[in-house]
């Protein structure tokens, strides 16, 4: 066991997004069963670094622990080993968020121009159809929603390129629900498409549908989904326990500072 404040984070680590869920669950599990497996890290001066485990580490810091289980490993040679060595641990544990596994691909390729994608799809043990989804969700992101992107930020060009991956939005919002507990009331909302500013219009929206009913978010804004999200589960709470049908979710979800339906 070595000492918690023996150990620092790198600068770049695979999982950024909702890190903050994903820490508090992690504690709730730490705090019932113990760590069941150690963080990895190298030398760096009086320093270890995480260069897997990290999340855990900031789990064991929530719960006030004084050591951890560590393993320490080789120095990586530069940033891409650190990042597969960190890719790999992290999906050993829980699977990474698409916008992770894009963020740490995009990466990747970019410290590497000149390997084929299908090497580097075996070097993280991903399928070649895989890696090149999962890098297509980035196509056409400028540099700044890149970089936004990388370091967990969001962004409102971030959040509309988010609205428009429709397959991995789903899987983002149905583990918001899971993070708030409505495990027993899955909510998908599926991205139709994008209003862009015209007359009478001045920003971005984008219209969603849930169950039939389509909803227009005035902001492509990450609070805006997720306000959505716990307002249509509340929704379809109220909506089992009145026993009405799920086309009266439009009368339910009518509220000034939620989304509308169209």
């Amino acid at each position: 066991m070595i000492p918690l404040e023996f150990f620092e984070l790198p600068v770049f680590g695979v999982r950024q997004h909702r890190l903050e869920d994903a820490v508090d669950r992690l504690a709730l599990d730490m705090k019932e069963r113990g760590q069941t497996s150690p963080i990895l890290f190298y030398r760096k001066g009086l320093k270890g670094v995480i260069i897997g485990g990290g999340t855990r580490w900031l789990a064991a810091r929530q719960l006030r622990w004084e050591s951890i289980w560590a393993e320490e490993r080789p120095v990586p040679d530069g940033e891409f080993d650190a990042i597969l060595v960190d890719f790999l641990d992290n999906e050993m544990q829980t699977p990474l968020d698409p916008l992770d596994e894009a963020a740490a691909f995009a990466r990747a390729k970019e410290l590497n121009p000149g390997v084929k994608d299908k090497v580097l799809a075996a070097r993280f043990k991903v399928s070649a159809t895989k890696w090149s989804r999962r890098l297509s969700m980035f196509r056409g992101a400028s540099p700044q929603t890149m970089q936004a992107l990388s370091k967990g930020l969001i962004t409102a060009d971030s959040a509309a390129l988010m609205a428009r991956l429709s397959h991995d939005l789903q899987q983002v919002i149905v583990a918001e629900a899971e993070g708030q507990g409505h495990l027993k009331h899955r909510v998908v909302v599926r991205m139709i498409k994008e209003l862009k500013p015209g007359p009478g219009r001045k920003s971005t929206r984008c219209v969603a549908e849930y169950k039939g009913v389509r909803l227009i978010f005035d902001k492509p804004e990450h609070d805006d989904l997720i306000k959505a999200l716990h307002r249509l589960t509340r929704a379809a709470v109220m909506a089992k326990r009145k026993n009405r049908p799920l086309k009266h979710l439009s009368d339910l979800l009518r509220d000034d500072d939620g989304p509308k339906a169209a």
